[in-house]
């Protein structure tokens, strides 16, 4: 069951604030993959051939910009961290 209260409304537009605003430290099309990849905004969460067939490029393609753009988000949290 969704929780609909109100705090756990805030908490989810936080959320989404924050994974919008770090789709933007991405390349347009590293951003076009995870959010396609993972649904983001409500989208269907897509398969890698899928994306592929979409953006006329291969699936292999598809996974390398997917691991690319994964490696420089979890980059940014580990620098993020270090910071504190």
């Amino acid at each position: 069951m969704i929780d609909s209260s109100p705090d756990a409304r805030l908490v989810q537009d936080d959320l989404v604030r924050e994974v919008r605003w770090l789709l933007e430290m991405l390349s347009p099309v590293e951003a076009y993959v995870l959010r396609n990849r993972f649904g983001v905004d409500g989208g269907e969460e897509l398969s890698l051939q899928a994306i592929g067939n979409r953006y006329g490029r291969s699936v292999e393609r598809m996974r390398q910009i997917e691991c690319q753009a994964l490696r420089k988000l979890h980059r940014y949290y580990r620098n993020l961290e270090n910071d504190e």
